[in-house]
């Protein structure tokens, strides 16, 4: 309870009277426009609709003000590491969001998330309730900090993770919180902001400037360069392609790369990180490039090719099959957030969105010439009906409908989700990157909040759930209707596939998800469902109506049943984390 809310009704047994009356003048005396309130018309001109986030003694005067204002809502979650994971999957939706906590505890509880967010290029805002200004001066030894005095920890280690940080004063956290929205807004990461509890009621200080999320302009000169050296490639390439990665999305361009890709007849590929950015029913799309383990032969398609454009590129050891990547060096370029990267030169200060929309623009009469790429016609394996992983990941591609929402935890649902043929407007939320197993349940918290009209999936193994299940009592408590998928190996698969497959350290405890459900709270408004068979699965696929309640579906399988090419993954994880135990001498670079 904020110190605001204490009033003294003619006297005090403590003997504090006049300390009563001294927060009542303040409050009385509030100036019209304090620093909270400005932090939130700040936050509403940006578009934000939603604040993640756990309340937190130093937090607690800021969301008082949030609620008494009502133009953005408080989502509060079971802990902080779900309520920035939550931000995290809203953001990849919506394009920006805010999570908010109170100092050390909140701010380190949810630091790994923030990670994620930094090595995925999403951009979140964290703000952190901080203890007032005149502790932080004195080094009063207060509660959630270390008891010594010191106050530059936290944001030092903030630093490791975040593009800008900034601790707000009255003198400039209007001025400060546009800059770090700006940051993560043209950057596509994630910023950090101390609030002093006791500056939330502050004067704001006066001429905050106008809000401006524009994107830095390029060059004009080396854009017109860059343009040149495109056209001028794409005119002399006998076998171009498009390479794109998640990126593209993150910078809104993906639907010009696609117009780009129409008018020059220019066959295209997407990374595992970008599945679901592109049509997948197209003439011209090839499919995930996933270095030696793409499948149709798109991996000798790209290696033969004398010019892939990457758009955001990067190769990554869990997206590029340990990097397996054949790519000619002097057929590749990429195209970056601020430059663009070939075989031979460089071109800096030129932005992505700008150069994709002036590449756009050119002249549509020249074309390249003809392409020599013989698509490749995707032949789907025969599924054996018996039951298990292979025959389960067949039958949900049936099941998913254009324009859904998919939802995929690292491990077994990832790699089976990647593996499916998506129809029109699906879009995927995973974290292959940063790979925190358990970031998907608390995600879909956000993504259900982002797009709340649309269909969401969430696919989850057993252990993964146990890490984050429990945001499914915020799902239920406001009445969100998502199907989840409960993908129940009895434990850790994906580590079984790479290092002790029987191993009791891969184990993980049995629960009774039913139970559970329940216990969030779910009798009403949630619906479970346990599934172990052919039959029992089919029954669920055809008839998949929740109404308005949230379906949680159980789906038993063996510790070792993963999806097609999940042991292949395991043993390449294997060779190259131990390369000494297991018979390789040394890792090639």
């Amino acid at each position: 309870m904020s110190i605001f809310n204490t009033r003294s009704r003619g006297g005090s047994r403590n003997g504090r009277s006049d300390i009563s009356r001294s927060r009542i003048k303040k409050e009385t005396d509030m100036p019209a426009q304090s620093i909270g309130n400005t932090l939130i018309d700040i936050f509403v001109e940006a578009g934000i609709k939603r604040i993640y986030g756990v309340p937190g003694d130093y937090n607690l005067r800021f969301l008082e003000l949030l609620e008494s204002d009502g133009r953005i809502e408080f989502i509060g979650t079971c802990n902080e590491l779900n309520a920035c994971y939550a931000a995290d999957g809203d953001a990849r939706i919506s394009g920006f969001a805010v999570v908010t906590v109170t100092y050390g505890v909140g701010d380190l509880g949810l630091l790994s998330a923030i990670a994620g967010a930094y090595a995925e290029n999403v951009p979140v805002l964290v703000l952190s309730g901080a203890p007032p200004e005149y502790a932080s001066r004195s080094g009063a030894l207060l509660h959630h900090t270390l008891a010594d005095g010191n106050y530059t920890n936290v944001l030092k280690a903030f630093e490791q993770f975040t593009s800008a940080q900034s601790t707000l004063t009255a003198q400039n956290a209007g001025t400060e919180l546009l800059r770090l929205i700006k940051v993560a807004w043209t950057m596509k990461l994630p910023v950090y902001a101390q609030l002093p509890s006791d500056i939330v009621d502050a004067p704001s200080e006066r001429n905050t400037p106008t809000p401006n999320y524009c994107f830095p302009s390029s060059d004009k000169t080396i854009l017109s360069n860059v343009i040149n050296f495109f056209v001028h490639r794409l005119e002399r390439a006998h076998s171009p392609v498009i390479l794109i990665d998640a990126l593209a999305d993150r910078y809104g361009v993906v639907s010009d790369i696609l117009r780009i890709i129409e008018k020059w007849s220019l066959p295209y590929a997407v990374m595992p990180t970008a599945k679901g950015t592109c049509p997948e029913d197209s003439s011209l799309y090839l499919g995930v490039y996933f270095g030696q383990k793409s499948r149709n032969g798109l991996f000798e398609l790209i290696g033969q090719s004398d010019l892939v454009i990457g758009i955001g590129v990067r190769f990554v050891d869990s997206t590029s099959a340990w990097f397996s990547q054949r790519i000619r060096a002097d057929a590749w370029v990429n195209i970056e957030a601020t430059q663009v990267v070939s075989f031979k030169q460089s071109f800096e200060n030129v932005e992505i969105t700008e150069l994709v929309s002036t590449w756009l623009k050119w002249d549509t009469d020249r074309h390249p010439r003809s392409t020599n790429f013989s698509q490749s016609v995707s032949i789907k394996p025969q599924v054996n009906i018996v039951w298990g992983q292979h025959y389960f990941w067949s039958q949900i591609e049936a099941f998913i409908e254009p324009h859904d929402i998919i939802i995929a935890d690292n491990g077994t649902s990832l790699a089976g989700v990647n593996a499916l043929n998506l129809p029109e407007g699906c879009s995927i939320v995973s974290q292959p990157i940063w790979g925190a197993i358990g970031y998907t349940c608390p995600a879909l918290l956000g993504t259900l909040l982002a797009a709340p009209h649309r269909r969401q999936l969430l696919f989850i193994g057993d252990g993964a759930f146990q890490l984050t299940g429990q945001e499914i009592s915020t799902m239920l408590r406001r009445g969100a209707a998502p199907i989840i998928f409960l993908i129940n190996n009895r434990g850790y698969t994906i580590e079984r596939m790479i290092l002790g497959p029987n191993a009791h350290f891969n184990d993980i405890a049995a629960w009774s998800y039913e139970d559970l459900l329940h216990g969030f709270g779910g009798k009403e408004c949630g619906k479970f469902i346990k599934v172990g068979d052919i039959s029992g699965l089919q029954k669920v696929l055809q008839n998949p109506s929740n109404g308005d309640r949230l379906l949680l579906i159980e789906v038993s399988f063996d510790p070792l049943d993963g999806p097609p090419g999940l042991s292949e993954f395991g043993k390449m994880a294997r060779d190259y984390d131990y390369p000494t135990s297991y018979g390789m001498s040394s890792v090639k670079s």
